[in-house]
């Protein structure tokens, strides 16, 4: 696969949607028309060719961490396999087999530092999804997130006061939830280790 990002680009992995060629084509005309700063569009043809890095700086994770899924991830077993199947299925996920010593073994054997985060289970907030629990993880305790710079990331959305500037009497709008929005982007092959 990291033969696939160097040779092909990030976006011919499986599991990513986004046509790299075809976005890019509208991207620079958006940059010429001033609607995308030339800034942004740099960083979003890099992370579409070779893979986001999310601000993380690799050379500071050390060493193999693993930890157990959380007691909220063991209750709600049933909605946290179904949706890391879903995710599977989807090609968004790579299903390496069951966590043997053996895998554990190569895992070390290939990598000098990797991470298997720690999974949680919160509820969904949309009403039809009531029941079931969605899966969390937690970079913060396999150090991931002290790891990232989020300069030059943040950002800030007006889009309710932008879509509020359009409506018209007697329109509505409904908001739901972008079913797997984020994991859209493909990850930098330096950050596999640590999304175990």
């Amino acid at each position: 696969m990291r033969s696939l990002v160097e040779t092909e680009g990030a976006c011919a992995l499986p599991g990513c949607t986004i046509k790299y060629e075809s976005f890019t084509q509208v991207m620079w005309r958006a940059v010429q028309r001033g609607f995308v700063r030339h800034n942004d569009a740099i960083f979003l043809a890099d992370g579409l060719r070779y893979g986001f890095k999310l601000g993380v700086d690799t050379t500071k994770m050390h060493g193999h961490r693993q930890f157990n899924n959380y007691k909220s991830a063991v209750e709600a077993a049933e909605s946290v396999s179904k949706a890391v199947q879903e995710r599977v299925d989807a090609h968004k996920t790579v299903d390496l087999g069951p966590s043997t010593s053996r895998l554990e073994l190569a895992v070390r054997s290939l990598f000098t530092a990797s991470c298997i985060f720690p999974m949680g289970a919160v509820g969904k907030s949309v009403e039809e999804y009531v029941n079931e629990k969605r899966p969390t993880d937690d970079h913060t305790r396999t150090g991931l997130n002290a790891a990232t710079d989020m300069k030059g990331l943040r950002y800030g959305l007006n889009t309710y006061q932008e879509i509020a500037e359009g409506f018209k009497k007697f329109f509505f709008m409904r908001v739901s939830d972008v079913k797997g929005a984020f994991p859209i982007l493909p990850l930098h092959p330096d950050l596999w280790p640590f999304f175990l």
